[in-house]
């Protein structure tokens, strides 16, 4: 079952998640490394469900934070969306490497904000291409979208845009970061709930093959 009688998703039903979005969040992070030339650390994935603003806030320090977002809607036998968050060290990580020379946060131009969403298009991919070959299931990533903002603004438009889409929708995250004690940066897949009936069953039939 996917939920309880209370309407939350039962606990059983978000170790599952837990578990498979390990697995693309594992194919990612190995994307990012070879783009930045570094080692990746990453925690293990959080579930948590997405109601309002608030939820979505908890994996920030501050509202007026300013930083560099990638959102990568996604349909097909799932939908929902992946937020891809990067503090400013990240991003001039990712921006020295492609240009070959240390940028200022400051200077950010267009060009350089699209080095930033073909980064975050590639790790999406990959995200998307784990959880798709583990389920055998069709899921097509659609048109990204980047901006620089401070995180309240950017937050509080994906959070409505969210659940707007779905009434209930689960947060699957991740923080990461070059040194294993600053993983500032986050990953979130944003799933709807009518997906999930859908996706689990994928998983048990995933099972019953290997058994």
């Amino acid at each position: 079952m996917t939920e309880s009688g209370d309407g939350k998703v039962e606990i059983q039903t978000k170790d599952i998640l837990r578990e498979i979005s390990n697995i693309g969040i594992g194919s990612c992070m190995t994307s990012l490394s070879h783009i930045i030339g570094k080692e990746v650390h990453y925690s293990v994935s959080c579930v948590s469900e997405l109601e309002n603003y608030g939820d979505m806030m908890e994996w920030f320090k501050r509202a007026d934070e300013h930083v560099a977002g990638v959102s990568v809607p996604f349909n097909g036998d799932i939908a929902g969306s992946i937020l891809l968050i990067y503090q400013p060290s990240m991003a001039d990580t990712i921006l020295t490497e492609i240009f070959g020379s240390i940028p200022k946060w400051g200077s950010m131009n267009n060009e350089m904000l699209d080095m930033i969403q073909e980064t975050a298009n590639i790790m999406a991919s990959s995200y998307l291409s784990s959880l798709s070959a583990y389920t055998s299931w069709h899921i097509q990533a659609g048109c990204s979208a980047a901006s620089t903002d401070m995180v309240g603004a950017m937050i509080g438009e994906i959070a409505g845009m969210a659940v707007k889409a779905d009434n209930h929708v689960l947060c699957i995250g991740s923080r990461f970061g070059t040194e294993p004690d600053s993983q500032e940066n986050c990953m979130m897949m944003m799933l709807y709930e009518h997906s999930i009936p859908g996706f689990l069953e994928a998983l048990e039939e995933k099972k019953c093959v290997r058994l």
